[in-house]
């Protein structure tokens, strides 16, 4: 988390704790005033005794689990973890305002106008006003973009325990150019694990994300020789995963789908950070564990975005970004946070 100063400019952490450094923006700047100050993944939920209100708030991209219910007796219960006794619901991410003062038999949770310019510098992109660059501006974009990528990635390997971060590793585009700046900003006698989980189908764990991580680690160690890569193979059986499906729905409840289960279980797993690396038992060294999440979804990475392109150019291709950004919190980010 991040608590922008005044200026703009932001400090990761703060002496003490996050619960610290909102309590102070709070008591500063009030609710609404804190959480505009607040840059980066965040869920919270503030007691105001003196209007009677709680709040609840959820970063503009929803990269942090919020759910909600009601107990039997009417009663409301909001948790970042649920638990199987109750039906949930997520929470869309914005600022919401409960009136526990109004005494009625019927709680409303109320959603609070942000303010729109915080919003947008947390998305970082305005669709309905972007434009197609002209050829001459893409190299000025995308080092911009890669710019900006590999600072953040550089803040989180600066204040990771002993400088060591590890990478989600599926060898796609996303984990390589994640795997490639961490490279940059590691300490160069560090090694670099690279996790990867392969669910075994008749005694082989050579799946297609499997052979995707091993050639993109030979691209990775021809780009940066004089780094050790440690490919960390996650093998899970068929077993071994049916034993934690149960454990894994309610992680990632409300979240129900095929899809939903088969990606938290490969983030399950992951952060375990057991496996082999050139067939010996492995444990992963690594207190921070780095993952690309959106990437698709921001950079038109799906077969569907050219499609809309081809159908009706760049107007078309902004609807089909917009609705990716839109749902991003409920497709992508809520299954992960829990998992992990």
């Amino acid at each position: 988390m991040c608590i922008r100063d005044r200026g703009g400019q932001g400090e990761l952490g703060h002496p003490g704790s996050d619960t610290a450094a909102v309590l102070h923006a709070v008591s500063e700047h009030g609710v609404v005033g804190a959480v505009s100050e607040i840059a980066g993944p965040f869920t919270l939920v503030v007691w105001d005794p003196r209007e009677e209100k709680l709040w609840l708030g959820r970063d503009a991209l929803g990269r942090r689990s919020l759910v909600w219910t009601v107990d039997g007796d009417g009663g409301l219960i909001f948790s970042s973890a649920p638990v199987p006794e109750y039906s949930w619901r997520e929470l869309p991410p914005g600022l919401y305002c409960v009136n526990l003062g109004d005494h009625q038999s019927e709680r409303v949770i109320a959603k609070h106008r942000w303010s729109p310019g915080s919003v947008q510098e947390e998305l970082g992109l305005h669709l309905e006003t972007m434009s197609h660059p002209a050829a001459t501006e893409c190299g000025g974009t995308s080092d911009q973009f890669l710019e900006v990528l590999s600072s953040s990635v550089g803040r989180r390997v600066a204040t990771a325990p002993d400088q060591r971060v590890a990478v989600l590793f599926s060898g796609g585009l996303d984990s390589a150019v994640i795997g490639r700046l961490v490279h940059e900003h590691m300490p160069p006698e560090l090694p670099i694990e690279l996790v990867n989980v392969s669910f075994g189908k008749n005694g082989s764990y050579e799946t297609p994300d499997r052979l995707t991580a091993e050639a993109t680690l030979t691209e990775l160690k021809e780009l940066a020789p004089g780094r050790e890569w440690l490919l960390v193979c996650v093998n899970v059986s068929l077993e071994e995963a049916a034993c934690e499906a149960e454990r894994l729905r309610d992680l990632i409840a409300p979240l129900d789908t095929v899809m939903d289960h088969n990606i938290g279980m490969a983030f399950w797993f992951a952060a375990r950070g057991e496996g082999w690396v050139n067939c010996e038992p492995y444990r992963v060294q690594s207190r921070v564990l780095l993952m690309g999440a959106g990437a698709d979804e921001q950079l038109a990475g799906y077969s569907r975005h050219r499609g809309a392109w081809e159908r009706g150019g760049d107007a078309e291709l902004q609807c089909e970004l917009q609705m990716d950004f839109k749902r991003l919190w409920t497709r992508n980010l809520g299954r992960k946070h829990p998992t992990l």
